[in-house]
């Protein structure tokens, strides 16, 4: 994270503006990236992890809401990946395991490192009788076998799936019953009674087209896919950039002189 994004998350929270974190990753993943960057959340920020399956208020002991996957439909998952030669990697949710399947189909040795590194996770084997709940999956293949997998088995599911862009490779991360980002920011301000139209969100992925079209300032970020870029009413620089900053200094006058060193697109 940039040094000015950080400036930024404390200027919001020094003028005790409600913070909404939200990402397709993990809890523990996320709260492991705000420790690396060395922020503290407030008692009026929030967390969304797995694309909305999992909302947290931060000075609460459990999540205001918690979906994850039913053993059935991992099962099914786990089914349709192997019959299109798919590699599947099951998340656990708050601090448990990283569950890993079907990884023979495609050797993601680094991939599977990255997900586990700094952590103190494990990678284990998911069967029927797996303790680990399975809070988000994501699937990784050729392109075109993850292209049959969507138009002959994902889509025929009540599931929000969403695209990204890694490698050359298709990827897709998948959530809970339907969950969304948009879905959980709406119930966090009807918490805290905010209208959409007095929310300002920030994004650069498919998993925050929604968003961008919910709130009432959506600003994509500068390395936005196109469909993303699209939807929102404002652009801002990329991540390498610090566009989340210059986005908060774009539109709070006592933030704008404490930017520095970023070059803009």
């Amino acid at each position: 994270m940039h040094s000015n994004d950080r400036s930024a998350i404390r200027f919001l929270q020094s003028n005790k503006l409600p913070l909404v974190l939200a990402s397709g990753r993990t809890f523990d993943h996320m709260m492991y990236a705000l420790q690396r960057n060395r922020i503290k959340l407030t008692p009026r920020d929030y967390l969304i992890a797995q694309n909305g399956g999992l909302v947290y208020q931060c000075n609460a002991k459990r999540p205001i809401k918690e979906l994850v996957f039913t053993k059935s439909l991992v099962s099914e998952l786990i089914l349709a990946s192997e019959k299109y030669k798919l590699s599947l990697f099951g998340y656990g949710r708050l601090g448990s395991s990283v569950v890993v399947r079907n990884a023979r189909w495609f050797s993601l040795p680094v991939f599977a490192w990255k997900l586990v590194r700094g952590m103190n996770k494990r990678l284990v084997c998911y069967n029927s009788s797996c303790p680990v709940p399975v809070a988000k999956i994501t699937i990784v293949g050729q392109k075109n076998n993850v292209e049959q997998f969507i138009k002959n088995f994902l889509s025929k599911q009540k599931l929000a799936f969403y695209p990204l862009v890694r490698f050359c490779y298709g990827v897709i991360d998948i959530a809970p019953f339907a969950a969304s980002k948009q879905q959980a920011i709406n119930e966090i301000c009807n918490l805290i009674s905010v209208s959409p139209q007095h929310v300002m969100f920030v994004g650069n992925g498919h998993n925050d087209i929604s968003a961008l079209k919910w709130s009432g300032l959506g600003i994509a970020m500068g390395n936005a896919p196109n469909p993303v870029k699209t939807v929102a009413k404002e652009i801002t620089a990329s991540v390498e950039h610090a566009g989340f900053a210059q986005a908060v200094a774009r539109h709070f006058r006592g933030f704008a002189g404490q930017v520095t060193e970023i070059s803009a697109k």
